[in-house]
Order: structure tokens, then sequence, then C-alpha cells
């Protein structure tokens, strides 16, 4: 019962996802209905999960579901620092071997300030956000 008192008690929901930390790593679904991310969408998202965070490093895993691009400057604000803020890794779920190979593209182009890595399974993803937990 205890742990879904602090599930619900770090729950944040705005228009393009949901968020919560389970097992001290932060949960990250993008919304079924977003498929193209702006700048405004990203900065948003950011200072939203900063709100989850309250104020501890946490590794992040992200589930984009159904997104298919981000503006180019979305993509830049999130390689950079604001969005790196309080995030030990982040590991990104993608749906699909397309969105896998620009996944690669985006880390090779925009170059983010933090340990990421693109993963077609949640239970990898999780499993390899563990080694980053309690790194503060």
């Amino acid at each position: 019962m205890q742990k879904m008192q602090e599930i619900r008690e770090s729950y944040l929901e705005n228009n393009y996802v949901e968020f919560w930390i389970e097992g001290g790593i932060i949960i990250e679904i993008f919304k079924p209905e977003i498929t193209r991310i702006s700048l405004a969408m990203a900065k948003e998202i950011v200072a939203d999960r900063l709100k989850i965070n309250k104020g501890i490093t946490m590794p992040l895993y992200i589930d984009l579901a159904n997104v298919k691009a981000a503006d180019k400057e979305a993509r830049e604000y999130f390689a950079g620092e604001k969005s790196v803020q309080l995030v030990s890794a982040s590991a990104f779920l993608l749906h699909s071997y397309v969105a896998l190979i620009l996944g690669k593209l985006f880390l090779s182009i925009n170059k983010p300030k933090a340990n990421i890595e693109l993963f077609r399974t949640k239970a990898k993803a999780i499993k390899w956000l563990e080694h980053y937990k309690n790194l503060n």
C-alpha cells in the first residue's frame, strides 16, 4: 500500500505527458495523441519533470509512444543543460525500428549532455537505468 501511495504523490500530468516516480526512476509517458513535439511543449515537459524530481537527481524513462518527430528547436532544447538537470541517465523506449534509427540520428547530431540509450523494450530500459539510481 505504501508503494502505491508514493507513486500517487509523485504523479503529474500535463497536456503532453504523464509523470510519476517508481522505484527511484522517473517515468515519463507521452500521451497517444502526441505525434510531434514543439519547443513550447519541450519547455513545459522539462519544467513539469523538474517539479517531480523535487531537487533529487534520478534516472528518467521516457516512452515516446506515437511521437514521430520533434522540431529542431525542441531537439536542441532536449539536448541542452536545462533538460538534463537532475537526470542521471535517460532511457528512451521507441516503438518502431524507424524511430530507433531516427533516435540514433538525433543523438549523433544533437549530442545530449547526459547518458542516453535507446531501447525497444521497457524491461531492458529499466534494467539499464538501475545502474544510475542513487548517484547524488
